[in-house]
């Protein structure tokens, strides 16, 4: 099991997109993956933090928290400028081009030689 996975672990700090986070999370759920679902969903609400704060610095005001229709994931909307609507604030972290760095290829692929 990697470390991530253990309970009370949170996942954000291994610098994963939200769409992953949420992935992991669901597949916890399902029971088709070993994990702690409290900790997932703690990864989560990190993750939607972290997006605040960097809005925040780029100048967006007035966050809202949403559910999502019927996934019941959480969506963080804000507003770019005054006199807009609020509008879902981007991942910090990309899933388009996020790619392992070297070391962190040669810690897996360590992990699995031994």
């Amino acid at each position: 099991m990697d470390r991530a996975t253990l309970a009370g672990d949170i996942v954000v700090a291994d610098g994963l997109p939200l769409q992953r986070l949420y992935a992991r999370f669901d597949e916890i759920a399902r029971g088709g993956a070993a994990g702690d679902g409290s900790a997932a969903h703690r990864s989560v609400i990190e993750r939607l933090a972290c997006n605040q704060r960097r809005a925040e610095a780029l100048g967006w005001t007035e966050f809202v928290l949403e559910r999502a229709g019927a996934s019941g994931r959480l969506e963080l909307r804000g507003l770019r400028a005054p006199g807009r609507d609020h509008e879902l604030v981007p991942d910090a972290i990309s899933s388009d081009v996020l790619e392992p760095t070297a070391a962190a290829r040669a810690a897996n692929a360590a992990e699995y030689d031994s």
